[in-house]
């Protein structure tokens, strides 16, 4: 389930890859300003339900070392506007921890690598 704010189309393409068959296209308002997110915005909500933090979320071991890496090719966007953010959640839904962000980029990119390196708290669950 592709969700967001200020996007205008979320898509799969097969025109342009990098590894695997698909990539995902996103597109934004005039603004080049969106959030995207799968299902569990870890933005807006102050905790999640627990149909949709089990359904969205990808689970998690306590206390483990984590990297997320996502690469991504940009064009004309608003200043430091694409980076990743992830909120960690105990079994019941509730956020842990602080958000985890990754570096953030500007502009046009042909291909820029974000990255997210954390450790996940001990009692966090899943990963939204």
């Amino acid at each position: 389930m592709f969700a967001g704010v200020n996007v205008t189309s979320a898509e799969f393409d097969s025109a342009v890859t990098l590894t695997g068959k698909f990539t995902v296209k996103i597109s934004t308002d005039a603004s080049g300003r969106g959030r995207f997110f799968f299902g569990v915005d870890p933005g807006s909500t102050p905790d999640y339900t627990v149909s949709a933090i089990t359904k969205y979320g990808i689970p998690l071991k306590p206390s483990t070392a984590y990297k997320i890496v996502c690469n991504v090719k940009t064009s004309n966007v608003a200043l430091n506007s694409v980076y990743l953010l992830a909120q960690q959640a105990t079994s019941l839904g509730v956020k842990t921890g602080s958000n985890k962000t990754s570096n953030r980029i500007t502009g046009d990119n042909e291909l820029a690598t974000l990255t997210i390196t954390f450790t996940s708290e001990s009692n966090a669950s899943y990963l939204a």
